[in-house]
């Protein structure tokens, strides 16, 4: 029996794609498998990727590597490198177990087409007992969940591939089933998986070798069609000009909800970020570090940061990320011109190299390829492009708890 939840969002999936074959060209994505049959063997074959950043070959053939954490640490900061709160494991034992929010960072990473991460998630569930069965569910048939689970599953699917269409609905929806504190949560959760996302995906981290993905399903339920996957496409943004642009800003933005009297994204995230149970200290004090450390200038993270919240129409962070551009003595106006004219830049400008990469992985995770770490190589060392990675899967994080909290909050 095909629920209401299932409905919704398989009206906007496509089942047309099976090639499981790495791209041979810089320029093509890695394909999108429909089918469990075919996301197994995409797992398995990103042992053999070779990552878009060197990883060193000193510890390449220790055992249990996790090459997520080698790629932190040989390219960010220290401050950064660390993770804050690295267990998925909320605090809620009953509501939020390890299980559910695997779970979801499963249907992140299967939307984001993420190999690297579905990988981890697929290892972690089978680690604690999950039957084959379930995850099989997981992709092709939500009726095997409860109604409150797949509401969770498909505000997760919505948060993470349409940002910007989340509505007053959605959280009513999530309100029959959760608390408050809970849909925050969820939230700042699917938040930081499509962070992690973008981190591993789009730096081409490979598989480590000890990991495997073997099936004891039968080959017909092996080939039924994902619920879950879903075609790669465009950027999101509405065809703004300028002032419809700001008209909308003020409009959704006129409360000051959030908002407090520093120069940018501090206090008002922090403050957010402050609400979340266990991780929320721990990632407000990493928000921060970001805005310190490094080898990028202060103006092109707050760049990004615009870019990113734009693409996604997170409002409050545009707002926010405007106060620290004015910091700069960029005007709104010139702000907007940043996006909205970025085809138009000369490929020797390096911001707006570094523009183009970000809204291209904010809205289109699933199209990254070699070449888009390539179109960086000649303005940015490998440092700067990790971390030019880095705050684009920050301003994910945010964007997303932003716009829940401000829509939750609305009546």
């Amino acid at each position: 029996m095909i629920t209401i939840y299932r409905c919704l969002f398989l009206a906007f999936l496509l089942f047309n794609l099976q090639a499981t074959n790495w791209a041979s060209e810089p320029d093509n994505p890695k394909p999108i498998p429909q089918s469990r049959k075919a996301m197994l063997e995409a797992l398995d074959q990103l042992k053999s990727r070779t990552a878009r950043l060197p990883l060193a070959d000193s510890q390449a053939t220790a055992p249990d590597l996790v090459n997520n954490a080698r790629m932190r640490k040989l390219y960010l900061p220290e401050e950064l490198s660390r993770r804050a709160n690295p267990t998925a494991n909320p605090s809620n034992p009953t509501e939020l177990s390890y299980r559910f929010s695997t779970e979801l960072f499963w249907i992140v990473s299967r939307i984001n087409n993420c190999h690297y991460c579905l990988g981890h998630q697929e290892d972690k569930l089978l680690k604690i007992g999950v039957a084959e069965a379930d995850l099989l569910a997981l992709d092709t048939d939500w009726s095997h969940f409860t109604p409150k689970h797949q509401a969770a599953l498909l505000f997760t699917a919505k948060l993470t591939h349409q940002p910007h269409l989340i509505t007053r609905a959605d959280i009513d929806l999530m309100e029959s089933h959760y608390t408050s504190g809970e849909i925050l949560q969820i939230a700042f959760l699917v938040g930081r998986y499509n962070a992690t996302n973008r981190w591993t995906d789009s730096l081409g981290i490979p598989q480590e070798a000890h990991r495997t993905f073997t099936t004891q399903i039968g080959q017909t339920q092996l080939d039924l069609p994902s619920v879950v996957a879903i075609p790669a496409t465009g950027d999101r943004t509405s065809a703004f000009n300028f002032e419809q642009w700001h008209q909308r800003l003020t409009q959704e933005t006129a409360d000051g909800q959030f908002e407090s009297v520093d120069d940018g994204i501090g206090q008002s995230v922090e403050q957010l970020l402050a609400n979340i149970p266990v991780a929320g200290h721990a990632w407000a004090e990493q928000v921060k570090n970001a805005r310190d450390v490094g080898r990028l200038n202060h103006a092109l993270k707050s760049k990004i940061a615009f870019v990113a919240a734009y693409e996604d129409q997170s409002w409050l962070m545009q707002r926010l990320t405007l106060k620290q551009l004015a910091a700069f003595g960029i005007s709104p106006h010139a702000a907007y011109d940043f996006h909205a004219n970025l085809e138009g830049e000369s490929t020797a400008d390096s911001t707006a190299a570094a523009l183009r990469f970000t809204r291209k992985l904010t809205s289109q995770p699933q199209s990254m390829t070699d070449g888009d770490i390539e179109g960086l190589e000649p303005h940015f060392n490998a440092q700067e492009i990790a971390e030019i990675v880095y705050h684009t899967g920050i301003a994910a994080m945010l964007n997303r708890l932003t716009i829940v909290a401000t829509v939750a909050a609305t009546e």
